[in-house]
């Protein structure tokens, strides 16, 4: 038994919410060639370009995303072009969504909250 969590491998809700953030959880190794494909962009584009795109062609993201994830499965392992793992460019892709997605859903809270005013 576990006296934070009570048995382990049975979290509920309550004991999840309790947890703090562990990115000590996450490969060192995934978030480094996360990295060099986000250096990579910065020089080939800009620092931070992909913070411009908008709900409204956040498709570019989904099908690079998909395009790197089909390369990977086709047995394509790294990227021509940047000689990084297609994996680690599908993973930026992801997080530039989740990026655009957050940022849609506090701009959409934020107009309604104004407009009901």
């Amino acid at each position: 038994m576990n006296k934070k969590y009570g048995k382990i491998g049975a979290f509920t809700k309550e004991s999840l919410s309790k947890q703090k953030p562990r990115p000590g959880l996450i490969e060192p190794e995934f978030l480094l060639s996360m990295a060099e494909v986000l250096a990579f962009g910065a020089a080939k584009y800009a620092k931070d370009n992909w913070k411009l795109c908008t709900k409204e062609n956040i498709d570019l993201y989904w099908d690079a995303h998909d395009r790197h994830v089909l390369a990977y499965k086709m047995g394509e392992k790294i990227d021509h072009e940047t000689k990084i793992c297609h994996l680690a460019h599908a993973a930026c892709n992801l997080m530039f969504i989740q990026h655009i997605m957050n940022r849609s859903s506090k701009q959409e809270a934020r107009i309604k909250e104004l407009n009901e005013k």
